[in-house]
């Protein structure tokens, strides 16, 4: 009771987190654990309480986070409504940050019993962030969608637009929310590493399904990848070990497939932290059009369609079917207008196998 008491008055003066009350919450743990440090039985009593009160102080969080419109607001300076959640946020963040640091000195049981609480104040800080980092993470989709509406094999290079607005968006996300944007550790920052890695994975779905594209057309989306991976990495405020994720190595090796040939693809060690998906689909670009249809084609979407059905629905099964479809359908045709398609077909298939053992 005294440790559920003091999470409950934490938010005390209403939807926010108090400080103060924060402080006396966490030193009441302490208080608590360290009286029984020395009798093991005790000690893991007191620190199942002490992950049932994190619980009650997650579950009070969660009840107070606001997921309004307001909250989803990407205008230069933050509304009252999303400075509320930041603070919700970043004294949650706090408050895990702490109590991490004391648990390699406990046994395993009781250190197991604090985690599970902790786990719950780590969900109670992505919710906070849910609102404002999923409008962040629909802008950019929105954005990245209108690279299927630049003729790439133009001469003309008009397709800068949707990464000025990337950019600039992540720029003002990052300015207008320090709280949720600063922290270097803990449930704040990996909420903030899971957008920098959707942003990406966006990007890089979207560029693979590129058709048709020149050597200039080529070189200007290998600029694009470097462009969006520097604007994540320095608003996003993510560097170091964390930059190097699934997503960053991704969009690394991404940039290399674009200027390999065909050839050299599958022995190459450059491409080997591609997405297969995203392989998958950027090997349809070396194919002529006339030879061999896409998953996209086949069911009558166009490109932003499929790729909102390849990051939001589609799984690897799903995408392997869909791509092996229509390689049955050119195996099938005539031999005539396949010249440069069968390579491509081939590799095709054994990336796409590759996918389905997954």
């Amino acid at each position: 009771t005294r440790l559920t008491d003091a999470a409950n008055n934490c938010f005390a003066g209403g939807r926010v987190v108090d400080a103060a009350s924060a402080d006396a919450f966490l030193s009441r743990v302490r208080t608590e654990i360290d009286a029984v440090a020395e009798y093991d039985n005790l000690l893991n009593n007191a620190c199942g309480n002490a992950s049932l009160a994190f619980k009650a102080l997650a579950d009070r969080a969660k009840r107070s986070i606001s997921r309004s419109v307001d909250a989803s607001s990407l205008a230069e300076e933050a509304t009252q409504t999303q400075g509320n959640n930041a603070q919700i946020a970043r004294e949650l963040n706090r408050a895990h940050e702490l109590m991490s640091k004391v648990l390699p000195s406990f046994a395993p049981a009781p250190r197991r019993a604090l985690e599970v609480g902790l786990e719950h104040v780590a969900s109670a800080v992505t919710e906070s962030t849910r609102p404002l980092f999923d409008a962040v993470g629909d802008f950019c989709d929105a954005r990245f969608a209108q690279m299927h509406a630049v003729e790439r094999a133009s001469a003309k290079d008009t397709s800068a637009q949707h990464i000025i607005a990337t950019v600039s968006m992540l720029q003002l996300s990052s300015n207008a929310h320090g709280d949720v944007f600063s922290a270097a550790r803990g449930p704040l920052f990996a909420a903030r590493l899971a957008l920098a890695e959707r942003v990406l994975c966006s990007f890089v779905t979207h560029a693979s399904l590129i058709r048709k594209m020149d050597t200039g057309a080529k070189m200007r989306l290998v600029k694009e990848c470097d462009e969006i991976s520097h604007a994540v990495a320095t608003h996003l405020r993510v560097s170091g070990s964390e930059a190097d994720s699934s997503a960053f190595k991704s969009i690394k090796a991404f940039k290399s497939l674009v200027l390999l040939p065909t050839e050299n693809i599958e022995a190459s060690p450059l491409v080997r932290d591609v997405d297969p998906r995203a392989l998958l689909h950027h090997l349809y670009s070396r194919a002529p059009a006339d030879a061999l249809s896409t998953p996209a084609e086949r069911a009558s979407l166009n490109a932003a369609q499929y790729a909102s059905r390849l990051l939001n629905k589609m799984n690897d099964a799903e995408v392997w079917r869909g791509v092996k479809a229509t390689l049955d359908v050119y195996d099938e045709t005539a031999k005539t207008g396949r010249d440069g398609a069968d390579a491509v077909a081939t590799l095709m298939r054994a990336v796409g196998e590759r996918l389905a053992k997954k």
